[in-house]
């Protein structure tokens, strides 16, 4: 008769896309690495989980965490975590040819859905005394330069750690 072992994750999570997953989430050191993309938390799951850098999951509680990059060990991977701050419309710009003068013009923007994101500060740029603030957020999304977020046009993408930066001006 086979023996099931007692498993070292206590905790169900799911993704948005509705896999299930056993893992434990664990506070980042704060005296660790600092800086923008810094992990607020890490979600540790057994290798054969089906998480992957990217994804939104959702823990017991109800709390949402995009993943970001990881590191496999022996029999588990380590998922750096960011506490989801809210949900966004996300729109894609199109383009079309305006009949008149022949010339590309932009169109009704495509609804690509709802886009989980984590805010991170606010900067502002200074340009000839004139202000603009300039607000990033963290998505797992394959958002691109001159998307909508909120109406908001999307000027700057990173790719780093399995996750999108973006600057929104």
């Amino acid at each position: 008769m086979r023996r099931s072992l007692p498993s070292k994750f206590s905790k169900l999570f799911r993704t948005t896309a509705g896999a299930k997953f056993w893992g434990e989430l664990t506070f980042a050191d704060e005296e660790g690495e600092g800086g923008f993309l810094a992990p607020r938390r890490f979600l540790t799951v057994s290798r054969k989980s089906t998480a992957v850098a990217g994804s939104v999951v959702i823990s017991p509680i109800g709390d949402r965490f995009i993943l970001g990059g990881h590191v496999n060990y022996d029999f588990v991977s380590v998922f750096k975590a960011y506490s989801v701050d809210r949900a966004a419309v996300w729109t894609r710009a199109t383009k079309v040819i305006d009949n008149a003068t022949g010339l590309e013009k932009e169109g009704v923007p495509f609804p690509m859905g709802t886009l989980w994101i984590t805010l991170e500060p606010i900067r502002q740029v200074k340009d000839f005394e004139i202000s603009e603030d300039i607000l990033r957020f963290v998505t797992g999304q394959a958002v691109q330069e001159g998307d909508l977020i909120d109406g908001k046009r999307i000027i700057r993408v990173l790719n780093q750690i399995g996750l999108r930066v973006c600057e929104v001006g």
